[in-house]
């Protein structure tokens, strides 16, 4: 009976700590985020908007805060390693290397002036960095969403589609604070440009956009336990890229992925990411390339999706160099080149050497035509002559035309697919887990 009881015992503790052990973990709270708004700075001002009060000007973490008035004006300016401080002309003080601006909520705002008077949330931190000016945006990450899905997608486009751009962006920024590899130990944790993902304050805010941030609040897209690196673009063309082929490290959901919906950008204002045509001049191709004179480029390396890695470019001279096709600055690297206004010229040109590669059914050989013969009459040996000159060819295009599909760099979330995949229906999870292979959705908080 004893034994009995004590089975029991030992049973039920191993089914609690299995419960608890497989069990979802708690959710966190929400992180503030850090955000470059500008570098290399001389000097710049805020403007405190009517109604807005409760704001504060301080010398740093610790020292006594100075209150702003609605419609103060407050100037920084670089003072050898310190930052003055200026309110309507008049000097506040000349601080150390840092002066926060700190908001008494997160939904009040202040406008910045180096960004053409756009407003901000939260907090404005200024830094003295070798005699120049960095502004960090500080704030909650949902509030920074409001800022950032509206400028990266239009809010108009289906909620399906916003939700999934939201959890993207989401995830992305997310990231960027967690990872201890990415994470920026510094003053900022992400810039406000394309280099990271746009971001343009409480002026791009949308009711719409805002309710489908609120409505996947927390929720991140994961992969084996860990936030994903969440990257995206604006049309992928068709087909998405392997992130190996574009960076070389091989992501496991980050690999190529059908994007048929890319295609109902046609018929719209953004065709032109989906389909696009550019015509260069030799001169400008020359430019693009820093090698002249070309004579014509085509493919050299391309990916299984079918991106252009490098180009071989011949010149004039019957020299080829190898170029990445990144130089064009093309919409994306799907493309293929032609020419038109082409001339044929003949050049003389040393033989380079006397070995070649021959195919035949055995596969490719090496032969060495120095020790080449020809068979004569009755089975006699002719040894081979070799030229010291060749003519050859060249084919020298006056302009280069470039047919090509997509937006971006093609990795991850295309923008114009989960536009096209919500126009049919699917949801934003489903988005999610097509573009990212293998990933789900985690609340993190």
């Amino acid at each position: 009976m004893k034994k009995g009881w004590l089975w029991c015992q030992v049973f039920f503790l191993a089914v609690a700590i299995s419960l608890l052990l497989s069990a979802p973990a708690l959710a966190g709270t929400e992180p503030l985020i850090r955000v470059m708004l500008g570098e290399n700075i001389s000097s710049f001002s805020i403007t405190v908007p009517w109604g807005n009060s409760g704001y504060t000007v301080q010398d740093g973490p610790g020292y006594p805060p100075v209150a702003l008035s609605p419609g103060d004006k407050v100037e920084f300016a670089p003072v050898g390693a310190n930052i003055q401080v200026k309110r309507n002309g008049t000097v506040l003080f000349t601080g150390g290397d840092r002066v926060e601006v700190v908001a008494p909520n997160w939904d009040t705002n202040v406008s910045v002036s180096f960004e053409g008077g756009r407003r901000y949330r939260g907090d404005i931190v200024v830094l003295n960095r070798n005699g120049k000016l960095r502004v960090v945006n500080r704030l909650p990450l949902e509030k920074y969403l409001y800022g950032v899905v509206p400028a990266e997608m239009p809010a108009s486009w289906p909620a399906e589609a916003v939700k999934a751009q939201a959890i993207a962006a989401r995830t992305y920024a997310f990231y960027r604070l967690k990872d201890p590899d990415v994470k920026d130990t510094g003053d900022y944790d992400v810039c406000d440009t394309v280099l990271c993902q746009v971001y343009s304050g409480k002026d791009v805010e949308s009711s719409s956009a805002n309710a489908c941030i609120d409505a996947t609040r927390g929720k991140l897209a994961y992969y084996n336990g860990k936030p994903i690196d969440a990257l995206f673009h604006a049309n992928a063309g068709g087909i998405t890229e392997n992130a190996k082929d574009v960076w070389g490290n091989d992501v496991p959901y980050l690999r190529s992925k059908d994007s048929r919906w890319d295609a109902y950008a046609i018929g719209t204002w953004g065709e032109s990411s989906y389909c696009w045509r550019v015509e260069k001049s030799r001169s400008e191709l020359e430019r693009n390339l820093g090698v002249s004179p070309i004579a014509s480029v085509q493919p050299e390396k391309v990916t299984s999706t079918g991106r252009v890695k490098t180009l071989r470019v011949t010149l004039q001279n019957g020299g080829t160099v190898s170029k990445s096709s990144s130089l064009l600055g093309l919409k994306s690297n799907l493309f293929t080149v032609s020419y038109q206004g082409s001339t044929v010229r003949d050049i003389v040109q040393d033989v380079p050497s006397a070995q070649v590669q021959v195919e035949g059914a055995a596969g490719r050989t090496t032969v060495d035509l120095s020790k080449a013969f020809v068979l004569g009459a009755g089975g006699t040996k002719v040894a081979v002559t070799l030229p010291a000159k060749v003519i050859n060819s060249v084919v020298i295009g006056e302009k280069f035309i470039f047919v090509g599909r997509g937006d971006g760099h093609g990795v991850g979330m295309s923008q114009w697919g989960a536009y096209g995949m919500a126009k049919e229906g699917y949801t934003a999870a489903q988005i999610i887990s097509h573009y990212y292979n293998g990933a789900y959705l985690y609340q993190a908080y």
